[in-house]
């Protein structure tokens, strides 16, 4: 409506201008002021229609959010901080062998009775044995077998021994052994000397270390399976002393580079 009023003035003011042109002399004071303020009146109406227009439309509905932007690209690694203040350091854990967990050493917590407590005193007790395995494939055959032995003391007399007969001492570092070899595999026509004998001194040295004694055997008869061996130990000097020692015979026929 106000828009229309003002179409109507500015109408008539051009109207009135155009029709006065000819008869209105400029230096009408009253026709020059008739004219401004139809003039100013046009435009004052012109300003408030379009500022109560303005101020009578109302808000108008949100319109539907746009579809989300593609993603960006990933920014650079920021700067590394710094490093952290390093914890408390943790308790100290217990010894297995610390039964009740104390810390100290008790008596009963030295379970092998050593006098030192470490892992040895933290073994369990034995197991149960296991089932026995399957029976291996037999071995090959030894290259020697030992037929006969003996420990003899110093005064001939036979400690412990194996297929022994009798042993006898018959002076200073002079003994003889007698073995029942007739069990062995003996070839025909073997000899005494056909039978290796290994003889060792039980304590052959003396405190500083030095060699004081050496034993030598020499076979000496095989007669109906028996073996008689002929033992000499000899000292510093090649001076029979006595001494104990062992002697082991072997079967006939195994190469040995022994005393003769």
């Amino acid at each position: 409506m106000r828009l229309r009023s003002v179409l109507v003035l500015g109408s008539v003011a051009i109207m009135l201008t155009l029709t006065m042109g000819a008869d209105v002399d400029c230096d009408d004071i009253f026709a020059s002021s008739l004219l401004d303020g139809i003039w100013f009146a046009a435009g004052a109406a012109t300003s408030a229609a379009a500022n109560g227009d303005a101020a009578d439309g109302g808000q108008g509905e949100r319109g539907a959010p746009g579809e989300p932007g593609a993603q960006g690209e990933p920014g650079d690694p920021g700067v590394p901080g710094d490093p952290g203040v390093p914890g408390e350091p943790g308790a100290d854990g217990l010894s297995c062998w610390d039964l009740n967990g104390d810390g100290v050493a008790d008596p009963e917590e030295d379970i092998n009775g050593d006098g030192d407590f470490n892992a040895l005193d933290c073994q369990g007790a034995d197991g149960l044995d296991g089932d026995a395995g399957e029976p291996g494939e037999p071995g090959e055959p030894a290259p020697f077998q030992v037929i006969a032995s003996a420990v003899i003391r110093e005064d001939g007399s036979t400690q412990s021994g194996h297929n022994v007969l009798s042993s006898v001492w018959f002076g200073p570092g002079f003994y003889q052994v007698v073995f029942d070899v007739s069990e062995a595999d003996i070839p025909d026509g073997a000899d005494a000397i056909d039978f290796p004998v290994l003889v060792a001194i039980l304590e052959p040295f003396d405190d500083d270390g030095d060699l004081m004694l050496i034993p030598r055997y020499f076979p000496v008869s095989l007669e109906d399976g028996v073996l008689k061996v002929n033992v000499h130990i000899y000292g510093p000097l090649s001076l029979h002393l006595d001494s104990w020692f062992s002697i082991e015979v072997l079967e006939p026929g195994v190469p040995f580079d022994g005393p003769e």
